[in-house]
């Protein structure tokens, strides 16, 4: 009897051991991935544009085109949004994850240790900035691909390259063809009258035109 009793100790204050050593782990890699991710957030590269100047259009296509993102993920809790069942291809934070991939870029893609990573800087990303935040980060951050041995990087750098125009000078025909570039910039070119392109910027454009007026 003594034995046993002694057993079911041993057992239940090495398991509240465990747990504490795993907790103040979890707590430990959450500050270092937090402190990487807020660094990451801060800077700024240049030039750069704030939400507020941003075109309107733009914003409408990343969102609710190319990454859309519904209110169901903002309304789940940090830890439901995630630890839900596939959290990376979970439909309903799209953009999240993939502004997490330009935040985070790591060698150990993939390996378990990177997932990890990944979580907690999904729930620093939604503790600490708000959405705007997360899609202005995104258009200042994406990445267009190595273009003469440097890589652009940012819708604001891409417009110039692409139509020899500054972000906010973009028609509407102009934004949907720079998003169409960014899908597959060596695929999908301006210029050389690009069947494929012209193809896939009037399909956006009838996507986002508003009700009943004319197609494209």
């Amino acid at each position: 009897m003594r034995s046993l009793k002694f057993t079911l100790t041993f057992f239940l204050v090495g398991s509240l051991f465990v747990l504490a050593a795993m907790s103040f782990f979890a707590l430990i890699e959450y500050r270092r991935v937090s402190k990487n991710l807020d660094r990451a957030m801060a800077f700024k590269p240049y030039p750069y544009i704030s939400y507020a100047q941003l075109p309107p259009v733009l914003v409408k296509i990343v969102n609710e085109v190319e990454y859309p993102q519904s209110a169901i993920c903002n309304e789940w809790s940090g830890l439901e949004r995630a630890f839900s069942d596939n959290p990376q291809l979970h439909p309903d934070c799209t953009l999240t994850w993939e502004l997490i991939k330009i935040l985070m870029p790591a060698g150990n893609q993939g390996s378990f240790i990177k997932m990890y990573e990944d979580q907690l800087a999904f729930i620093r990303l939604f503790s600490k900035y708000s959405y705007n935040d997360q899609i202005e980060q995104l258009i200042n951050r994406y990445s267009f691909g190595m273009i003469e041995g440097k890589e652009l990087s940012g819708y604001q750098n891409a417009s110039p390259y692409y139509f020899k125009k500054n972000l906010q000078e973009l028609n509407l025909e102009q934004l949907a063809g720079l998003v169409i570039i960014g899908r597959n910039p060596p695929y999908f070119t301006p210029w050389e009258d690009n069947k494929m392109y012209l193809r896939q910027r009037t399909f956006l454009l009838n996507i986002i035109r508003p009700p009943g007026s004319p197609a494209y």
